[in-house]
């Protein structure tokens, strides 16, 4: 699966992420390999800023989140 590796960072990752009282809580991350960028205020910041560093090969652009939100979808299957 692309970008699993990113995606198991971030987990092993969340709570030195957070901060100190959650100070980063909503912020955005970039994560390349095992780099974690600091964080962002903003999803556009962190996204000009990874196709800076990395181009336009895969990244993870994440939002810090203590309890991370469930999105459900659904569509007709005919």
């Amino acid at each position: 699966m692309a970008l699993e590796s990113e995606a198991q960072v971030y987990r092993t990752h969340l709570m030195d992420m957070l901060g100190v009282n959650d100070v980063n809580e909503g912020k955005f991350v970039v994560i390349k390999g095992d780099a974690i960028s600091p964080p962002f205020e903003t999803y556009e910041e962190a996204l000009e800023a990874a196709y800076a560093r990395h181009g336009l090969g895969p990244f993870l652009i994440k939002r810090i989140e203590r309890n991370e939100s469930v999105l459900y979808f659904s569509r007709d299957l005919r």
